[in-house]
């Protein structure tokens, strides 16, 4: 039973030791030793127009991630006059893999994320008032008026 508890009383103290970085145990030659990992590699994550325009940088890249991390993906700040974004994908034909901004990925190699983009005009939320006719037009075609007869 006493073993037990000098082992217990053992755990805890290098418990504290890995928290608070060192400890006193009367009675025991205790060692510690710290090491740093190794041979973490530091990897780039890069995105590209694919001919549009703008800049996105990744303001945490370059990164030293630790096996199986993942990283997420930004929102797309590049425009291409007569298209929309779509996409990233990891070939600038889109022919790689497809991600979505906000998705994440698990980073092992440098990294370059070409935009992806359908012929189309944004979404900016402005109202067009050349529009208002049409739109009026095409509602106004739809529209069936019945005359009420009486026998």
């Amino acid at each position: 039973m006493m073993k037990i508890r000098r082992i217990m009383i053992l755990l805890v103290l290098l418990m504290v030791h890995a928290l608070m970085g060192s400890f006193f145990l009367p009675g025991y030659r205790v060692l510690a030793q710290e090491s740093l990992v190794e041979g973490l590699q530091t990897y780039t994550v890069t995105y590209d127009a694919n001919g549009g325009t703008g800049t996105l940088v990744d303001p945490n890249s370059p990164y030293t991630p630790l096996p199986l991390d993942k990283v997420g993906i930004l929102e797309n700040v590049f425009e291409k006059p007569g298209y929309v974004f779509a996409s990233w994908n990891t070939q600038a034909d889109g022919k790689g893999i497809t991600y979505l901004p906000g998705d994440s990925f698990i980073l092992a190699e440098d990294t370059i994320f070409y935009a992806i983009y359908t012929p189309g005009t944004p979404n900016t939320g402005r109202w067009d008032p050349r529009i208002f006719p049409v739109l009026l037009g095409a509602i106004g075609c739809g529209l069936i008026f019945k005359r009420k007869t009486s026998l």
